[in-house]
């Protein structure tokens, strides 16, 4: 009987011990998953640049109440890294830079013109059939390079000494997985919490259009053509989105969001 007891009592033992050793893989796993990190390079082939593109939180996991953990992120923004070097010009150089007037001029880059990322708010409404969505929108946006003119009456030397700034690492977007909401953000992280959300999809035609009221007011005017019941209002009602949407679903198209493929076949430009 003693004997039975201490076995039965071993047992006990090894199945609580094992019990315990799954209970940490699993809390393991999860801040493995919780630590997970994606980045997209701004010179990338995913996103387009001079495009604009948002994500849309589409729900919360509810089946078990934390699976969606590991879907808890800080969004950021890393700016792209430069190096400043000097570089020294031979007033030799001037004459192929002449310009009409007769003034000799460098004309130098100081800067590479260079991609960015940009993270804003936006109104989601016209891509989501959700009321008040949540989300929030990327642009990849082109920037110019900068020159700097330097004419002969600057020029005290035989050669002139220009700080030039190159691009060593693109800008980046970072999306760091956390297992709970960190205590202090910096200026250039958001926090989003576990949610299911959407794949980053095409928002250029309104989020980067310079006048979105008057794309919408086209489309709107579009869908009345077609006998879809809008009005012209040139915002983004409830009433838009349906006819949008229906108008999306009935020509075998994407339904959600002003696509291009969507402007193509309501024959806007």
């Amino acid at each position: 009987m003693v004997l039975l007891r201490l076995q039965s009592t071993v047992a006990g033992k090894k199945i609580m011990k094992l019990f315990c050793s799954i209970l940490l893989f699993g809390v393991l796993l999860l801040e493995i998953n919780a630590q997970k990190v994606e980045i997209v390079e701004a010179d990338s082939t995913l996103l387009n640049p001079g495009n604009c593109y948002f994500s849309a939180a589409e729900g919360v996991n509810e089946t078990i109440e934390n699976t969606h953990l590991f879907k808890r992120f800080v969004l950021e923004v890393a700016s792209p890294k430069i190096q400043v070097i000097e570089n020294t010009y031979s007033v030799k150089n001037l004459k192929k830079y002449r310009s009409k007037d007769g003034t000799y001029f460098y004309k130098i880059m100081i800067f590479e013109p260079h991609l960015r990322f940009h993270v804003r708010n936006a109104d989601l409404s016209m891509y989501t059939r959700k009321e008040d969505p949540v989300g929030y929108m990327v642009c990849l946006v082109n920037v110019s390079a900068n020159y700097k003119i330097v004419e002969e009456s600057e020029i005290k030397t035989n050669s002139i000494t220009v700080e030039e700034s190159k691009i060593i690492e693109h800008s980046k977007l970072i999306k760091r997985f956390v297992f709970n909401k960190p205590k202090v953000l910096d200026d250039d992280q958001i926090y989003f919490e576990g949610k299911n959300w959407s794949n980053l999809r095409d928002a250029i035609h309104v989020g980067c259009n310079p006048d979105p009221e008057i794309l919408i007011g086209k489309i709107q005017m579009k869908l009345m053509e077609l006998g879809y019941p809008v009005e012209i209002s040139h915002q983004v009602d409830e009433k838009t989105k349906i006819g949008l949407f229906d108008f999306q679903k009935n020509n075998g198209l994407e339904v959600g969001g002003i696509t291009k493929e969507t402007l193509e076949k309501l024959g806007i430009e």
